[in-house]
Order: structure tokens, then C-alpha cells, then sequence
């Protein structure tokens, strides 16, 4: 058997919101026990620094010897891209700050590998099989991801997943099942024009997010709408939970041809991600549109493969437009992690104190609420008194009038008045 290097690995997760991060902490807190990872980079671009997320990072530090939080850039920088050019972007983080960190050598070595991962990841099992296969690679791999439209498509191709006619009405999930087949995603589902030649480059590049180099988009779509259906995410969803076993494979997919694929947990191997994270750290664009460069331009250009292990599992909760409920799915898979031994990861303890640049206003709040409270309390005791003690007394009857003076036995014996 082929020996493996040793080397670092590194988690790098963009974060986070605290109720998310809490149970992406479970999964990275097992694999730092198990010595799978040995870092863990929280890249904070939370634009307060004393907001309950922010403190949780830092309590996740402390706690945690191998968790460091990298300070991330969030201000309001002007667009230099072509779409919001000299508009402000209020909203924008500085994603190109956190790629220049990874960039030389001495920062990531050949033997190092990198995983980049959002914070929406509530379970991440067998992660050794991914970092196994991410050693050998010449590209990024990523696992069997629940909740991604390429994920979904090897999920179909495999039998892990089979849409119900209902489903099979909705067009995002139509789409990635009639195209399952398809092992580089375009060559047997490009619209044909004519009986015998296949499209021309400028309707493939309209095509399912198709897009040779010659032509590409920065803003190129992804291969579908799954990112945007709601009803595709529960889907999975409920066929993960109800039959987990069922995604397992020993099989990992490899395509040459470069797709976009959204990389909310992407993992490559120090030599390659330095080319990509290069590139990407000296894009003068912002606010930088990262994913369709990492997953298809720059790839493509060093010639790298894209793989997928079907045997490490890892649930992405959902997409930005995926808006719905959740909360049973969290429950269900944070159920999983209990019956699997995963740790506990204590919950913020400094979140709900007021932090001394807002303490005028945390007191002037507390004390409106307090002075609400008292006069709900004072309205209640009134309506509510003691039934008892509120009856009033009864009223005196008045006084009986004088009696007449009792006659003489005799008289009152015969009804008679007697003269005297």
C-alpha cells in the first residue's frame, strides 16, 4: 500500500452565525479528537465585533486550544466589478483577505491540505476518506454533499436518491434526473442543432451553466436552480435522515471537464490551492465572486480534476434563496450526532451580557422593560383582587319598632278592657 505524507490539516470556515457554528463545532470538535484535522481557522466577517456571534468565535477560541479566529475585513468599499461599479456595497466582506493567507509555502506546505467550509454544515462524518483521497489528487475534492445540485446529480447517477412523481414535477429536480446519466454534465444533454453537429459554443454557453474558456462568465450560473428551490433541499433532506446508510458508497467520481459547483466544503492539497488562492487573493474585483473563479475558471486553466467521494458525508443545510423551516431537520440530525458519541459543544456564555460600548443603552432598555413589567404587574393586582377580602359588608337591617306594653293575663285571657 502506497504510503501517504503527513501534513497539517486545516479547516477554514467562513463564519458564522452562533446557533449554526454550534453544531458545525460538534463535527470539528470530534474530528480534532480523532486527530482527522489539526486546525481550525474561524474566518470572522461579522461586521459587529460585540454581536453575540462575534463572541461566540472568540469563546470557541478560548476553549479550544487548536480553534484561532482570523480577524476578516467588512467595510464599505466602492464595487470595482462592471455590475456595481461606484455603487457602495455595504454588505460586501473582503473574501480575497482570507484566500491571501494561504498563498506561500510557509503559510500552507506541499503536505498540507485544506478544507474550506461554511458555517450551514450541521453533520460531517467520515472525513478521513476525503482528506485520504484529497493527498492523491491533482484538484479539489469534495464529499458526498447533501443539498448541492452537482452532489445531487452523482446521488441520482448512483440510485441514492429517486424522486417521487410529485418531486419530479418541480424543474430544478427534473432537470438533474433526466441528466443523471451524464458523467461530464453537458456532451449527451447539449441541444442539438441539426441531426449530426451538436450546438455552437455560443448556445452552449447558455446551456445548464455550460461555459467553454474561451467565453466564460465570471457570472456564470450553476448548473441549475437547485440553489433557489426550497422543496429540492427537503427532499434530500428527508431521504438523509430517513436512511443515512443508504449514501454510503466506496465509489469517488472524477471528471475532467471543470463545472461550476458550489463549494460550501471544498478540500485540496496544499500545491493546489496555493495556485487558485493566488489567483484569487490578487483579483482586483469586489466584492469578489469566488466561487464560479475556484470551481470552474482557475481550475480549468491549471488543468485540475474535480473529484467526489461518495463515502465521506457532509449536509449543507441550505442556500441563501432556499428560504423555509429548518428546525425540524436540525433537530433530527443534532439526534444523530447524540446517538453517535459526537461532543457537546457548550453554548455562549457571554452572548446575552451587554458590552460596554452599548451598556448606556442595554441600562435605558432594561429599565423601559422593567418600568413596562411594573405597570402590567400594578393593571393585574387590580383586576385580580381577593375575591374575600373585596366583598363589602353587609348593610345593618334597621332597627324594629318599640313593642306595645303586654296586657294583664286576665284581660288578654277574655279579650275584655276592664273599668277600674
Amino acid at each position: 500500500m502506497q504510503a501517504l505524507p503527513k501534513g497539517r490539516v486545516i479547516a477554514m470556515v467562513f463564519a458564522g452565525r452562533k446557533d449554526l457554528m454550534r453544531m458545525l463545532m460538534r463535527n470539528l470538535v470530534r474530528e480534532l479528537y480523532a486527530h482527522t484535522i489539526t486546525h481550525v481557522h474561524l474566518w470572522d466577517f461579522i461586521a459587529d465585533r460585540q454581536s453575540p456571534d462575534a463572541i461566540y468565535l472568540r469563546e470557541l477560541a478560548a476553549r479550544y486550544p487548536c480553534v484561532t479566529v482570523k480577524q476578516g475585513n467588512y467595510k464599505e468599499i466602492p464595487c470595482k466589478n462592471h455590475n456595481r461599479k461606484g455603487r457602495s456595497c455595504p454588505t460586501a466582506r473582503n473574501w480575497a483577505e482570507a484566500y491571501s493567507a494561504y498563498v506561500n509555502e510557509s503559510q500552507l506546505a506541499d503536505k498540507d491540505v485544506l478544507i474550506k467550509l461554511d458555517d450551514d454544515l450541521p453533520y460531517i462524518r467520515n472525513l478521513a476518506a476525503l482528506i485520504k483521497a484529497t493527498r492523491l489528487a491533482n484538484g479539489f475534492v469534495y464529499p458526498n454533499i447533501i443539498n448541492n445540485d452537482v452532489g445531487a446529480h452523482w446521488q441520482m447517477h448512483d440510485g441514492m436518491i429517486i424522486p417521487s412523481a410529485l418531486e419530479l414535477d418541480i424543474p430544478s429536480i427534473q432537470m438533474v434526473w433526466k441528466g443523471r446519466h451524464n458523467k461530464d454534465f453537458k456532451d449527451s444533454e447539449l441541444p442539438a442543432l441539426g441531426a449530426k453537429r451538436l450546438c455552437s459554443e455560443e448556445v452552449c454557453a447558455r446551456y445548464r451553466g455550460y461555459q467553454p474558456y474561451s467565453t466564460l462568465s465570471r457570472h456564470s450560473e450553476p448548473m441549475d436552480g437547485w440553489f433557489k428551490e426550497y422543496k429540492a433541499a427537503m427532499m434530500v433532506h428527508r431521504a438523509f435522515i430517513a436512511n443515512p446508510y443508504r449514501f454510503y458508497s466506496n465509489v469517488t467520481h472524477v471528471w475532467n471537464h471543470s463545472q461550476r459547483v458550489s463549494i460550501n466544503f471544498v478540500a485540496g492539497r496544499g500545491a493546489v490551492v496555493r495556485q487558485v488562492y493566488r489567483e484569487l487573493s490578487a483579483s482586483k474585483f469586489f466584492p469578489l465572486d469566488d466561487e464560479p473563479l475556484m470551481s470552474f475558471h482557475w481550475p480549468r486553466h491549471f488543468h485540475f480534476t474535480h473529484s467526489m467521494v461518495m463515502s465521506c458525508l457532509v449536509v449543507h443545510l441550505h442556500f441563501g434563496p432556499q428560504e423555509g423551516d429548518y428546525k425540524g431537520v436540525l433537530e433530527d440530525l443534532s439526534r444523530m450526532l447524540d446517538a453517535e458519541g459526537a461532543p457537546a459543544v457548550p453554548d455562549c456564555d457571554k452572548c446575552v451580557a451587554p458590552v460596554a460600548e452599548n451598556k448606556a443603552a442595554a441600562d435605558q432598555a432594561a429599565a423601559e422593560k422593567k418600568a413596562v413589567a411594573e405597570k402590567k404587574a400594578v393593571a393585574k393586582k387590580k383586576a385580580h383582587k381577593d375575591p374575600v377580602a373585596a366583598k363589602p359588608a353587609p348593610a345593618c337591617p334597621p332597627p324594629s319598632p318599640p313593642l306595645p306594653p303586654p296586657l294583664s293575663p286576665p284581660d288578654a285571657m277574655w279579650g275584655i278592657a276592664v273599668r277600674k
